[in-house]
């Protein structure tokens, strides 16, 4: 069994659709996207990135069979191995082959698919697995397929510790009669990676007696090579760490920018309405002076009308004194005259 992820907590997660289109199959998978993001730096940088499949929520592979990605959901959601996960109806066909051959050939596509999803743990997971399933090869049939060995080869990178496994395995099970009869098929068909047959004439001379120390030396060198792998996976891995924390750096500094043009919008209309409203208080302020001035002149109209009332008033009393003065005249006068006409 592979390990399973925790699919547990991943049900209440959103669903991105994966079209897979290997013509003439073409098929269309639902998948939860925090399960197979947590597990794959593709559809990690695909789902939260900034391509269209983030905006549409689907991810297309148009180069991979349906199978072979079943096979790869499968194993993601239940840990399920490659007798628990055969070929589906569509894309099953008749094989020459053996059962465990056929098994291998599908387990390899599923790691060079996990490769190319940027998925670490199932390519471990297969490489531990296959370790255990090599062993069941007993005869030409069960050795891995020239298709077997093109898929590895075409679908991983050099340094790769799968491009080990196919002639280490023909290197367990070889004898005469099979290596005849490897070489007449293979002689049939397209020609074979260099590296492979580099590495398994160097594994059939190293199984002589004379060359047990030269084989020993040799599994220490791969040991380091494992060991050198192992490290440059784990830098691919802080390498893609990093890009992910760059890459939520830059949208992250994109809604800050966003959100300070939105800021820096709101202080310049707010700078505006703060003038408008000094403009405003000036404004009435100088109406005030204006109302001020207006007042002040009509306090001193009405002093003035007081003082005009006040000299009425005083005139009005001299009159009334000066009228009192010409009838005490006019009696005086009066009575001069009558005095003056008793005497005549």
């Amino acid at each position: 069994m592979f390990p399973p992820g925790n699919e547990t907590s991943h049900f209440a997660s959103p669903i991105i659709r994966v079209l897979v289109d290997m013509k003439p199959f073409t098929k269309e998978f639902f998948v939860h996207e925090s399960l197979i993001c947590s597990r794959s730096k593709f559809f990690q940088k695909a789902v939260h990135g900034e391509w269209k499949e983030s905006e549409e929520r689907k991810v297309s592979l148009p180069e991979d069979k349906p199978s072979i990605f079943l096979t790869y959901l499968n194993i993601l959601y239940a840990g399920e191995t490659l007798e628990e996960s055969a070929d589906p109806e569509w894309e099953r066909i008749e094989s020459k082959s053996s059962p465990l051959s056929d098994r291998y050939l599908h387990i390899c596509k599923v790691y060079v698919l996990a490769g190319k999803l940027i998925e670490f743990s199932t390519r471990e997971s297969i490489l531990f697995r296959l370790t255990h399933l090599s062993k069941g090869y007993r005869s030409k049939r069960d050795c891995p397929s020239l298709e077997t060995v093109q898929a590895i080869y075409s679908g991983t990178p050099s340094r790769d510790p799968m491009r080990r496994e196919p002639f280490d395995t023909y290197t367990n099970c070889i004898n005469e009669d099979i290596l005849g009869n490897i070489y007449e098929d293979y002689s049939k068909a397209a020609k074979l990676p260099p590296e492979f047959l580099l590495n398994l004439a160097r594994n059939l001379t190293y199984k002589r007696p004379a060359n047990r120390q030269l084989e020993s030396l040799t599994e220490d060198r791969d040991a380091d090579r494992d060991k050198i792998w192992d490290l440059t996976e784990q830098l691919d891995k802080v390498d893609n760490d990093h890009e992910d924390t760059r890459a939520k750096l830059r949208r992250k500094t994109k809604a800050f920018n966003k959100i300070k043009a939105q800021y820096n919008d709101a202080k310049a209309k707010l700078n505006a309405k703060d003038e408008e409203l000094r403009s405003k208080d000036r404004l009435i302020k100088e109406k005030d002076g204006d109302m001020a001035e207006k007042g002040l002149k009509i306090k001193n109209k009405n002093q003035a009308i007081k003082v005009s009332d006040l000299l009425v008033q005083d005139g009005k009393v001299v009159l009334a004194r000066a009228q009192q003065q010409a009838e005490s005249y006019k009696l005086i006068m009066d009575k001069l005259i009558a005095a003056t006409a008793t005497k005549k």
